[in-house]
């Protein structure tokens, strides 16, 4: 009998969903089975190489120089502002200081250099306006750079000092 939804039987020992009516259930069965399994290796391979971890060469590469200065900002100004060094024309973003609040941001080498000066801009978000510091070139042993951003942008102030940034405290 046919109800729309199984084969109909022919009577012939022909088994469902064998192909062409002929095979056995239990082929059937075992080739269904290795297909499940050669998926499951496969997924798994793909699992493993994903959470590999990098060799030594890739942990030997440092993209981030070490810092030789720091540079610390305490922005007084009713927007956020978003910190730029400069050396040589090209500015390298290092990062935004929520308004009333205080940011460290380590300077790279590629900024720091002596051969070159260097100057701070702050940008404050949806500001017409920039702070553009004096340009300054640090000496040996000045690596703490201290940037006041007032609430009157033309206000705002950069100092440079000597010390040991990591023990130096943030101001303010």
């Amino acid at each position: 009998m046919h109800d729309g939804f199984n084969r109909a039987s022919s009577g012939s020992g022909d088994v469902e969903g064998s192909a062409h009516g002929s095979g056995s259930a239990t082929g059937d069965w075992r080739m269904a089975k290795q297909r499940r399994w050669m998926i499951l290796v496969t997924g798994l391979a793909i699992m493993a190489g994903g959470c590999a971890h990098a060799g030594r060469a890739a942990r030997e590469r440092n993209f981030c120089p070490t810092p030789t200065a720091v540079l610390y900002v305490q922005n007084d100004n009713w927007l956020d502002v978003v910190i730029y060094a400069v050396r040589g024309g090209t500015r390298y973003r290092l990062g935004e200081v929520v308004s009333f609040q205080s940011g460290k941001f380590n300077l790279p080498s590629t900024v720091v250099s002596i051969s070159s000066d260097i100057y701070v801009v702050a940008h404050p978000i949806g500001g017409a306006y920039e702070y553009y510091s004096p340009e300054v070139m640090l000496g040996p042993g000045q690596n703490i750079l201290e940037l006041r951003v007032d609430n009157l942008i033309d206000h705002s102030s950069l100092t440079v000092s000597s010390g040991n940034p990591e023990e130096a405290q943030s101001p303010g």
